[in-house]
């Protein structure tokens, strides 16, 4: 990753840090237009023969616009609020409409995407917003990982699955260029950041959605390149308390 830049001011203003933390929340939808914006100029400028790619394109940004608008309007309310409306939310469903949005990324930068969901999953009692905001959040941080580019191949992958406890897991995984061990236990910080341009906000927002779902957020080394996420949220019938998932920390 690029140089390290450890962002720890605690006297940091309240209003400040929310207005940060809306800032973030607006650079993902916002690039996945520009990226589609930018590829209907290419499909239009091939001429009319491509005007059905350009249309996809430009149906795309329409969806994130609306995105981008409930994001606001989230945002401005109870973002990370525990009583917030929770419903049954389907998440292959939400994998798969991420996905789609992020064609366009995932294209300019030259990454294959590996989706593999399990099928027959349970619904999970959560905030459909909230957790499209964390998956793509960590298939963003995937692209950025990997858009520095060596010679292997660049590739990001999506999994979800459940254990006996009827728990959903979910999996972003990357080939780029991994984590600094060192910092692998403060990545989940607030404030703290190892990119250059960074807020250090996204995966502590992360974290504390996933909290909020009553499960947990962790991250691994990829073998042999790369990194890990995973979370891990009861499903909607789940009450007790979260299982275990191959390559989680134990609770200190």
């Amino acid at each position: 990753m690029g140089g390290v830049m450890p962002q720890t001011d605690t006297g940091l203003a309240l209003s400040h840090f929310d207005t940060l933390k809306m800032l973030h929340e607006m650079r993902q939808p916002l690039t996945a237009m520009l990226a589609d914006a930018e590829a209907a100029l290419r499909w239009m400028n091939k001429g009319s023969a491509d005007a059905s790619e350009a249309r996809l394109c430009i149906e795309r940004i329409v969806r994130n616009c609306h995105r981008t608008a409930d994001a606001i309007k989230d945002l401005s309310g109870e973002l990370l609020a525990t009583d917030a409306v929770l419903q049954g939310a389907e998440i292959n469903q939400i994998v798969c409409d991420l996905v789609t949005l992020m064609t366009s990324a995932f294209q300019s930068h030259g990454i294959t995407v590996e989706v593999d969901l399990a099928e027959g999953l349970p619904t999970c009692q959560g905030n459909r917003l909230q957790l499209h905001r964390v998956i793509g959040n960590l298939v963003t941080n995937g692209i950025e990982a990997i858009a520095p580019g060596t010679d292997r191949p660049r590739i990001l992958s999506i999994r979800t699955g459940s254990n006996e406890h009827a728990d959903l897991l979910i999996s972003v995984e990357d080939s780029g260029l991994g984590i600094d061990p060192m910092y692998i236990d403060r990545i989940f910080d607030p404030l703290f950041t190892t990119k250059e341009e960074g807020t250090g906000l996204g995966l502590a927002i992360c974290r504390a959605i996933i909290e909020a779902h009553g499960g947990c957020l962790w991250a691994s080394p990829r073998e042999p390149h790369g990194s890990a996420f995973h979370f891990i949220i009861p499903a909607a019938r789940a009450t007790g308390s979260t299982a275990s998932f191959a390559g989680q920390p134990s609770s200190t």
